[in-house]
């Protein structure tokens, strides 16, 4: 597992290169975007819940495009984290932030883009598992990163609507407050299938 968030950002980058040094703008008619944005990752839907998961875990964010040229964006975001437990409905709430670095061509009126992400989820659980008949407290911190796909198609010149789609390396570490109990901290190395749908509004 140690050489694949290696690889996948050589291969991020790849693409990302690729199509900001491509000649794939188009002239007259092509899109402009505005140089300043904002947007809302209004769902996320990760398949990794559904094959094995006993809980749902959802991310909503914030974008801030920043689309220093017509080939290139930078796109910090920052939100909220949930997780509802299937079985006992139980809810905790938690941050995430991160940016992405994307190249981009435009055909129409649809921006097409491909980069990387870097996420970083930070999540306290609080009654979510018990441990000898006692409830424990869950800090869960973990770090995302790899490759992402997407596009946004422009109902009018400064507003779209878009999807992408992304594989997440993440790594995450769980420590445990346990009255009574000590035990070590649990780490693990994973990967996601991201997708989301997302609204953004240009200035």
């Amino acid at each position: 597992m140690k050489n694949y968030p290696r690889r996948l950002t050589v291969f991020a980058v790849t693409c990302f290169l690729f199509v900001t040094f491509s000649n794939a703008q188009l002239d007259g008619d092509a899109l402009h975007l505005g140089i300043f944005g904002i947007g809302l990752h209004a769902e996320q839907y990760k398949i990794s819940d559904v094959i094995t998961s006993s809980f749902n875990a959802y991310n909503s964010t914030v974008l801030l495009p920043l689309n220093l040229t017509q080939h290139f964006r930078v796109e910090p975001e920052f939100g909220v984290l949930w997780m509802n437990d299937k079985e006992d409905e139980e809810t905790s709430l938690g941050i995430s932030g991160g940016f992405g670095l994307f190249g981009m061509f435009q055909k129409e009126k649809v921006n097409f883009y491909v980069g990387i992400r870097f996420l970083v989820d930070a999540l306290t659980m609080d009654g979510f598992y018990s441990y000898n008949g006692e409830s424990s407290k869950e800090k869960y911190r973990a770090l995302k990163t790899g490759p992402a796909l997407g596009f946004e198609y422009f109902l009018i010149n400064h507003f779209s609507i878009g999807g992408e789609f992304g594989l997440r390396y993440v790594s995450s570490k769980t420590s445990y407050d346990i009255p009574d109990t000590e035990l070590e901290d649990s780490k693990a190395e994973m990967f996601n299938f991201d997708s989301g749908l997302f609204v953004r509004a240009y200035f």
